[in-house]
């Protein structure tokens, strides 16, 4: 049965950093993203209706803080566990950045398909002068012609 949603969801892999009661914090990264919310994959147990607080790393210098509500728990590994949360508050300007890096991840994905380039052939090495000896024309010759001298 599909899923009927408001809004896409992204696949991206964005690192994420829950931060916990008194400080303590655990790294995740998400699996999807939407400008409503985000599905994250955790060692961390956490659950239904809990509130986080976290960070996304968005690009090098763009970490976006909010609070989210974990919404329910998705099947994975033994090892994980894999949350949905809905975003329920952005600190500053955090969620138009993230509306923003979605839609330009969306034009990325319309723009047609640059054409491959041709491998380029590496530049000629250049030619060492050849010197006579490497021509095999014999020393004597190599001196030009022999004078002679009169008695």
């Amino acid at each position: 049965m599909p899923e009927n949603r408001e809004e896409r969801r992204y696949e991206v892999e964005w690192p994420v950093r829950v931060i916990h009661e008194g400080g303590e914090y655990t790294y995740s990264k998400t699996l999807n993203v939407s400008p409503t919310g985000l599905s994250f994959i955790t060692s961390h147990r956490y659950y239904d209706g809990e509130l986080l607080v976290a960070e996304l790393t968005l690009g090098a210098a763009c970490v976006v803080q909010c609070v989210a509500r974990v919404v329910r728990e998705l099947p994975r590994s033994s090892r994980f566990y894999c949350y949905a949360a809905l975003f329920e508050q952005f600190t500053g300007n955090g969620g138009e950045l993230l509306a923003e890096t979605l839609q330009l991840i969306q034009r990325r994905e319309h723009l047609p398909e640059e054409p491959a380039l041709a491998p380029v052939a590496p530049a000629p090495k250049p030619i060492p002068e050849a010197r006579p000896r490497d021509l095999g024309i014999p020393r004597m010759a190599q001196r030009g012609p022999v004078m002679m001298r009169r008695r």
